[in-house]
């Protein structure tokens, strides 16, 4: 929670966390972007020390190969 935090802060998009009701349960991030170009800045900036520390705090969570960015686009 305090890494989307400060991704929400850092990038000034709204981070919304989240959790699968059924089955294991995932921890999901998500925001709204109106275009993949800014979703490209916002990977670059998230090269910075300070987030990566905040990553490394919580690397116990992540599970090898469970971390996948996919792209939606709304309709309506």
């Amino acid at each position: 929670m305090e890494a989307a935090a400060y991704v929400s802060k850092s990038a000034s998009i709204n981070v919304k966390t989240g959790v699968e009701l059924f089955g294991t349960p995932r921890l999901h991030w998500d925001f709204e972007t109106d275009s993949l170009d800014k979703v490209a800045a916002l990977n670059a900036k998230l090269l910075d020390r300070d987030y990566q520390a905040r990553l490394e705090k919580g690397r116990s969570l992540f599970l090898d190969c469970s971390m996948k960015d996919s792209n939606i686009s709304m309709i309506g």
